[in-house]
């Protein structure tokens, strides 16, 4: 066979390929006509298609379904009325999708090749669905969480996958999710502390949410945790949100501080607790017109809290940092700290005596690497983070780096509880320096134990100074050592004649008792006073300089002026002042006008105040002054108090933004500054470069 004969037999053999091929294309590609309803194909159609090369037929029928798609799914999708029922779009969805991808799968293709056809026609639908769907879909999802009902949820979610919009129907059933717990929680336990939300939370988790799901879709165990985690999140950001109004309400919120611990569970989560915490307490906490027993309060719940949010210590080390600072700055932190450990009855802290009685708990582990149970400090935890476990007073103690501050303020506050004592029972007092020795150290507390002997020696002395003279019966002292006890800060005064005359002859015994040795005076101590008055007799344990003055009354009818009671006292007259006022609190004196008089009964003291309210003067600009601005001294006092010296332009500044309907401020800086210097003129305030209070 020549070569020309056998290129004419492969011509008509490939001719006749051709040929098949075509035939069998115009088979398939009739079957695949996108204008008609999808049915299953044929034997013969089946023959045709294995005759083809698949890879071809999927490449011309992808396009095919592009242009089809687009000229007439796509329109149909995004102009789709949904009429609020998600179900119906579903079901548009759904037919799409067979219409499109059935006939190729029923040809029994590559499976590749259905695959990709399938994550095809899901991207049209995706982007052809209309810009409310996804926000209807989540709420139906919503809707069947909450009622329960989660029927036609399960047939949208299910029908959303088949059509291989698994990212479309996830993501919302996730954000449905996640704003169903959110405001269950916010709804549930918004400003709710007195009782733990955490165990309650769980239990609405697993009986309405996790049920509602597990028929909607199947749950895995990593989703499970991830909606319980979702739950713990909300509750955490509620509470955090909260945070500092709740360590206010403390011990009453201590169930919302045990939410917090339980679901306070990322580095981020503990960061915004701090953040918060801070920013809130910055604004409505650390500020000049906030009292700084205010401060210390909150000082100590805040302590308490974040104790029990979290054990180690580190977030409250973080958040009591700025508070120490500020406590640090104002001049009153330690005698109101010193207060409460005393147990003073006038103070709100008054309850921290009774740590003064354990011994510091202070233990450190933090370096203990021998400890077997030792753990590395959290990663948010500062350089100079320190776990040690101190109660309520030693963080107290804690706040300024030396305890010397807080022994002299004990040493001044015990010098005036012991000259206040009568009958020199001394024992209340020992038994609290008995408790702080447990907190400082002996040689710390060596001049206050000096000062209890002191006391207890003078009650030997006085003892044996009655014996040799029966005129001191009423007249006893304190005899203290010099080099031991705190400066007695006294204004001088003038003591009634016959008082001089028992210090003199006090005096002259107590040299001849213990030779070589004489006392000097100090006008302070407790005088036990009674008053016969017409209708009434009064007693009272008062100072010297408040019996000096009442004494002045005592061979007068007439009453006096604080000019000529000064001058009688040999006092400024802002001393006299002080104990005036005192008896006039008490009802014993009345001031009318300039002049104080006796109110020798009742009924006087009635007439007088009546005659008083009828008489009434034209007010001058000062008494005007005192109108406007004197509901403002407690916060100029406050003011300079905590932050030391200030010209008139800060105070101004100060009290404009304290302003309120309430108690609005109008007066102007001109004014403000007459009123300043009243306030100079009457000793209340100094002033030198700017205004302080006078100590």
């Amino acid at each position: 066979m020549n070569k020309q004969t056998r290129l004419k037999q492969v011509f008509k053999a490939n001719k006749h390929l051709n040929l098949i091929d075509s035939k069998a294309w115009n088979i398939v590609w009739d079957y695949l006509n996108l204008d008609q309803y999808p049915l299953p194909p044929s034997k013969e159609i089946k023959i045709a298609f294995a005759s083809l090369d698949p890879s071809s037929v999927f490449s011309a029928y992808s396009s095919a379904v592009h242009s089809h798609f687009l000229k007439n799914a796509s329109p149909l999708l995004t102009h789709q009325s949904c009429d609020n029922d998600v179900c119906n779009l579903a079901n548009t969805v759904n037919v799409v999708k067979v219409h499109y991808v059935q006939r190729w799968i029923a040809l029994n293709g590559p499976p590749a090749h259905n695959q990709k056809l399938l994550d095809a026609c899901s991207a049209l639908i995706e982007v052809s669905l209309p810009s409310e769907i996804e926000q209807m879909t989540t709420d139906l999802y919503i809707h069947a969480i909450e009622a329960r009902n989660p029927e036609r949820a399960r047939t949208v979610y299910s029908v959303f996958r088949e059509c291989g919009l698994h990212t479309f129907s996830d993501s919302c059933l996730t954000s449905a999710v996640k704003h169903t717990v959110t405001s269950h929680v916010t709804n549930s336990y918004r400003k709710t502390w007195d009782s733990s939300a955490y165990d309650d939370l769980m239990y609405w988790i697993f009986n309405v949410v996790v049920s509602s799901l597990s028929y909607i879709t199947d749950l895995k165990e990593s989703e499970l945790n991830a909606v319980n985690d979702l739950a713990c999140d909300a509750l955490a950001a509620l509470r955090i949100e909260e945070i500092y109004d709740i360590v206010c309400k403390m011990p009453q919120s201590e169930p919302a501080l045990n939410d917090l611990s339980a679901t306070l569970r990322t580095p981020k989560l503990r960061l915004d607790l701090v953040n918060t915490f801070l920013s809130q307490s910055s604004i409505s906490l650390l500020r000049a017109g906030i009292p700084t027993l205010e401060i210390i309060c909150r000082y100590i719940a805040t302590m308490e809290a974040f104790r029990r949010i979290e054990p180690r210590g580190v977030l409250l080390d973080r958040v009591a940092r700025p508070i120490r600072n500020y406590l640090r700055e104002r001049s009153d932190t330690v005698s109101l700290i010193v207060a409460g450990m005393l147990n003073r009855e006038d103070s709100p802290i008054s309850y921290i005596s009774e740590s003064i009685k354990k011994k510091q708990a202070y233990r450190d582990t933090g370096d203990d690497y021998n400890d077997p149970a030792w753990v590395p400090d959290p990663v948010d935890a500062a350089p100079d983070f320190s776990s040690s476990q101190m109660d309520i007073v030693g963080s107290l103690l804690n706040i300024f780096e030396s305890n010397d501050v807080f022994i002299r303020e004990i040493s001044n506050c015990l010098a005036s509880d012991l000259l206040k004592v009568r009958e020199y029972d001394v024992n209340t007092l020992e038994s609290q320096l008995k408790a702080l020795r447990n907190r400082f150290s002996e040689a710390a507390m060596q001049s206050c134990n000096i000062m209890i002997w002191d006391v207890q020696e003078s009650a030997a002395t006085d003892a044996h100074i009655h014996q040799s003279s029966d005129d001191l019966s009423v007249f006893h002292s304190h005899i203290i050592s010099r080099y031991f006890w705190p400066s007695l800060k006294e204004e001088p005064y003038r003591l009634p004649q016959f008082i001089e005359a028992l210090q003199e002859q006090y005096g002259v015994r107590y040299s001849e008792y213990k030779p070589l040795r004489k006392l000097k005076w100090y006008g302070v101590g407790s005088v036990a006073i009674s008053l016969e008055l017409q209708d009434r007799t009064c007693a009272f344990n008062v100072t010297p300089l408040q019996a000096s003055f009442i004494l002045l009354f005592e061979d007068t009818a007439e009453g006096m002026t604080l000019d000529t009671i000064s001058q009688k006292l040999g006092c400024t007259k802002r001393v006299a002042e002080g104990a005036a006022s005192f008896w006039v609190k008490e009802g014993i004196l009345t001031q009318n006008g300039t002049i104080y008089t006796v109110v020798e009964t009742t009924q006087d003291d009635s007439d007088a105040v009546m005659e008083e309210d009828v008489e009434v003067e034209p007010k001058d600009e000062a008494q005007e002054l005192r109108d406007s601005l004197g509901a403002f001294k407690p916060f100029i006092s406050a003011m300079l108090t905590n932050l030391g010296r200030l010209p008139a332009d800060r105070i101004h500044a100060f009290l404009s933004s304290l302003s309120s309907d309430e108690n609005p401020y109008r007066s102007s800086k001109q004014e403000l500054i007459k009123y300043l210097d009243m306030l100079v003129e009457e000793d209340f305030l100094e002033f030198d470069k700017g205004y302080k209070v006078r100590k």
